[in-house]
């Protein structure tokens, strides 16, 4: 589809209408990913909190060994 318009208009017509689907489908995907940013972040912030625990309790064990 996107070819035949480029091939009809020389390309410009159909940079414009890629640039329309790539909107769509942009608000698409911010619609349908919002949730899935959301469990991301949250690991995200999971594995942050983890990795901080963890070394927390590296360095509380030197210092008990030391």
């Amino acid at each position: 589809m996107r070819s035949l318009l480029s091939s009809l208009s020389g390309g410009k017509v159909s940079r414009v209408a890629d640039w329309e689907d790539r909107g769509r489908r942009d608000s698409a995907e911010r619609k349908a990913g919002s949730r899935r940013r959301h469990v991301f972040e949250r690991y995200h912030i999971y594995m942050y909190a983890r990795s901080a625990l963890m070394g927390m309790s590296a360095r509380v064990d030197r210092m008990r060994r030391g």
